[in-house]
């Protein structure tokens, strides 16, 4: 949202092709499409359970598997592999609305809550007027506040 306000507006031609450094308001696909991505960030990678039963003496012991470049073409292969097999079962697994993972429905309802454009977007708290935004970033600086300074 600072991007889309405060860049400039200028379109550029370049071959033929219009464009500019202001890439216009954001919106609720384009904060979705973040969120997916910093999920898959976040979350560990499968394919290090395989190398480490490759590598531990325990198991299979084989020192191929400590090529970092084997280690990334695995890993890379196995994401490919898993959303190339989403993509093709979307229209049963993803598109059904019982089958939405619990852990996700409260992630759409947030991102849909501060998309949400409609005059609700106010409620009262102990007879006080607060805004969905605000009342967001109260329970996080108080979230933060008891994971960082209290038990």
């Amino acid at each position: 949202m600072a991007m889309a306000r405060w860049l400039p507006t200028r379109q550029y031609r370049f071959l033929g092709k219009t464009w500019s450094f202001n890439p216009g308001p954001f919106n609720e696909k384009e904060h979705m499409l973040i969120t997916v991505m910093a999920n898959i960030g976040l979350l560990g990678f499968y394919s290090s359970w395989i190398f480490e039963v490759q590598i531990l003496k325990v198991f299979f012991d084989q020192p191929s598997a400590r090529n970092r470049l084997y280690q990334y073409c695995v890993t890379l292969s196995m994401q490919c592999l898993g959303f190339g097999i989403a993509g093709l079962v979307r229209s049963c697994i993803v598109y059904p609305d019982f089958c939405v993972w619990p852990y996700d429905l409260p992630i759409i309802v947030l991102n849909r809550t501060l998309h949400d454009k409609r005059s609700g977007t106010t409620f009262t708290l102990f007879r006080r007027t607060v805004t969905r935004y605000r009342y967001l970033l109260t329970l996080v600086v108080l979230y933060f506040i008891w994971h960082m300074y209290l038990p």
